[in-house]
């Protein structure tokens, strides 16, 4: 007899210890090195074609140049490859909206030239949503957004963070607690309330209009999009900032737009031939208590956490998002600053047997597919 499985997808924070720094407000020491390229994702990458598993990398701009060859291989193995912001700025949510459009366009461009695969799909910093990121991510032709955690529990975590740590953790990190109330599998947001669906009104929805394709189906910046299905074939474009260096895009060419659409500084609006709409796909919290079951709490709490959360996304019946970061399968980080990350000392071979286990879990119980695969399973 076939099981049907409900779709579930894993996504792959590929930060690195530079981004643990920052986060508890330090800098990265000089030669700081790159464990989760070098160690986390080849170790990932092994475990994903153990359990059949196609996941999501999302990949910050600043590394890009670096781990091409790393990057290729993920996409080589089946792998989608999505955005994560250019520096992992903490706080991003508090970045004005230009700022934001060039941090993501930056890697957007970065991504597209280093890996020949345009990204749809984008992931804050450390969970720092605001809906103006939507319009950025919209005006890309990107299909998801991944930003949301759906907890109730943000301003405890971020005390808790800061306690831990003995560092600044920025007053957006994990959200605002109101997101708790959003749902958890993907949905059309509302432009007012990004946490809430919109409610079945077009002018309610974030869209903008996006490049159209050749005849080949290729985008007409040169790179190919990931594959989308047939409900979904056209709906992949790009604007190409310029992108001098790392993080140099030039925001002065990103300027407001009139009522018209055209851009204030007289250069050409986004191409007007399909509207492209950005769904919300929420990281998966605990249904019914909204605790946060990620790898990350649960490298600190025990697998418990996890066999709860998962027992009761199939209860249910809720698709999951299931966030691993790089750095979830590294050897021991020495430096005690980082200590509060319980994950970065504690040794392989415990965290292997945990990562086992969860994987096995969840490519027992769930048809896990790349996000963008997910989504538009979902999301019709």
């Amino acid at each position: 007899m076939t099981i049907h499985k409900l779709p579930g997808t894993v996504q792959v924070d590929v930060d690195d210890l530079w981004v643990y720094y920052e986060s508890i407000g330090r800098r990265a020491p000089a030669g700081c090195p790159s464990p989760a390229y070098e160690q986390g994702v080849p170790r990932l990458l092994d475990l994903f074609d153990r359990y059949g598993i196609r996941a999501t990398f999302f990949v910050c701009g600043r590394d890009v140049q670096a781990q091409r060859a790393t990057l290729r291989e993920m996409i080589r193995r089946g792998h989608e490859i999505a955005n994560h912001s250019t520096w992992h700025r903490p706080g991003f949510a508090r970045l004005s909206a230009v700022e934001k459009q060039a941090d993501i366009a930056t890697t957007h461009r970065l991504l597209a030239d280093g890996t020949g695969v345009e990204p749809r799909g984008f992931k804050s910093p450390g969970f720092s949503f605001a809906p103006d990121q939507l319009d950025a991510l919209a005006g890309l032709g990107y299909r998801y957004d991944s930003s949301l955690l759906p907890t109730p529990y943000a301003p405890m975590m971020r005390v808790a963070q800061r306690l831990l740590s003995g560092g600044t953790v920025d007053p957006t990190h994990y959200g605002q607690a109101r997101y708790g109330l959003a749902p958890l599998r993907p949905y059309t947001p509302s432009r007012c309330n990004p946490h809430r669906p919109a409610e079945g009104n077009t002018a309610a929805t974030v869209t903008r209009r996006i490049a159209p394709r050749g005849r080949s189906g290729v985008s007409q910046t040169g790179t190919r999009p990931y594959p989308t299905g047939a409900d979904d074939a056209s709906r992949t474009g790009t604007r190409p900032y310029p992108t001098d260096a790392v993080g140099s895009a030039d925001s002065s060419r990103i300027a407001p737009r009139g009522r018209s659409g055209a851009s204030q500084t007289g250069t050409r609006p986004y191409p007007t031939t399909q509207d492209s709409i950005v769904i919300e796909a929420p990281v998966t919290t605990m249904p019914l208590t909204r605790l946060p079951m990620h790898s990350t709490f649960v490298f600190t709490a025990g697998q418990p956490l996890f066999d709860a959360g998962l027992a009761l996304a199939v209860a249910c019946n809720v698709p999951v998002n299931y966030l691993l970061h790089a750095a979830d399968a590294i050897d021991p980080v020495a430096d005690p600053s980082l200590a509060s990350y319980r994950f970065l000392t504690q040794s392989w071979e415990e965290k292997h047997a945990l990562l086992d286990h969860m994987l096995s879990e969840l490519a027992g119980k769930f048809r896990l597919v790349p996000t963008l695969e997910y989504v538009n399973a979902l999301v019709r």
